[in-house]
């Protein structure tokens, strides 16, 4: 095969590539000795017509400020490694695109062979993570986002950042199971995976105290056609809206959960169970409200113990539980 011929060869390859493909001066213009036409293609101009106009300079069509490309150009000669960028340039119409540039230096003839792909649309997906991510971790809320089953792939800040989440847990069961109220996680899942929004609370407690109780709902996510790809757990702390002696739930929350209770279970039968510290006025008069205070506190602290999560309790009154 002649030489003429194996060069035609080339350059039809090239011109079947999905990428600009240049061999480019080492000047301050990267000058273009070559281009294919992909690359023609991603600015807009024939071939004759940008030398006429540009005279073949590359970085007359880039947007973004070139003199600290230049000198990381320098900078890589000197220690005899490739390049790698990501810049904006403009095209005919004026329209500005982002494209990401990888070079390797021919010392021999002081050039560069270039390649560069159009990433404006992955640029723009980038942007847009970001963007999302920056509200999601700027919610007062905790939010969890989960496989089908069940694998954690995303946390925002609140959720990463919670004290009384199980930081190695790696699926949402690590993360919730034994700590929902009432309901079971099984039956949770179950119906979100029927495309119901599930609402329900998890509370947690270390050494006979609640440090954390949250209101959550569990979204099913879908795609555009409709089929429900993840879960999305969102979490309201209530802890703050319990009752601040002894964290249990006030009577109004409980009020709450005895009519969401009885209108999904009307036939199951409830029992309800009144705690009352005797003597408690004396207590406060004998030895002042601090000690009252405590007494309070160790007696929700005692009867932690004997309650599990299919239990509500509740601080109905200063000395009624």
């Amino acid at each position: 095969m002649s030489k003429t011929s194996l060069d035609r060869r080339v350059v039809t390859i090239m011109n079947h590539i999905h990428a600009g493909v240049l061999y480019c001066k080492n000047d301050r213009y990267s000058t273009i000795l070559y281009a294919n036409d992909y690359f023609y293609q991603m600015i807009g101009y024939e071939k004759d017509e940008f030398a006429i106009l540009f005279s073949n300079r590359f970085a007359d069509l880039v947007v973004d400020d070139v003199a600290p490309i230049l000198i990381s150009v320098k900078e890589h000669i000197a220690l005899g490694k490739d390049l790698d960028f990501e810049y904006r340039m403009h095209n005919k119409k004026g329209e500005i695109f982002w494209i990401h540039d990888t070079a390797k230096y021919d010392p021999e003839n002081d050039s560069w062979y270039v390649t560069i792909m159009d990433i404006t649309e992955m640029k723009s997906l980038k942007y847009e993570r970001e963007r999302l991510e920056f509200y999601l971790n700027n919610m007062p809320n905790k939010i969890v986002i989960c496989n089908l089953d069940t694998t954690i792939i995303y946390k925002n800040r609140q959720a990463a950042q919670c004290s009384y989440f199980n930081s190695e847990a790696t699926s949402l069961y690590q993360l919730e199971r034994g700590h929902v109220l009432v309901k079971s996680l099984d039956e949770i899942l179950c119906r979100a995976s029927d495309g119901e929004t599930q609402e329900y609370e998890t509370r947690y407690r270390k050494n006979g105290v609640f440090i954390g109780h949250d209101k959550n709902r569990l979204i099913p996510i879908r795609n555009s056609e409709g089929k429900i790809m993840n879960y999305m757990q969102v979490s309201e702390d209530l802890l703050a809206k319990s009752d601040g002696l002894t964290r249990f739930p006030t009577r109004s929350m409980f009020e709450y959960y005895f009519y969401c209770f009885t209108g999904s279970r009307p036939d199951t039968p409830v029992h309800l169970m009144i705690i009352d510290v005797d003597e408690f006025k004396g207590i406060n008069d004998t030895y002042g409200h601090r000690t009252g205070d405590e007494i309070i506190r160790m007696t929700a602290r005692n009867s932690l113990p004997c309650l599990d999560r299919k239990i509500t309790s509740a601080a109905l009154a200063e000395m009624n539980f």
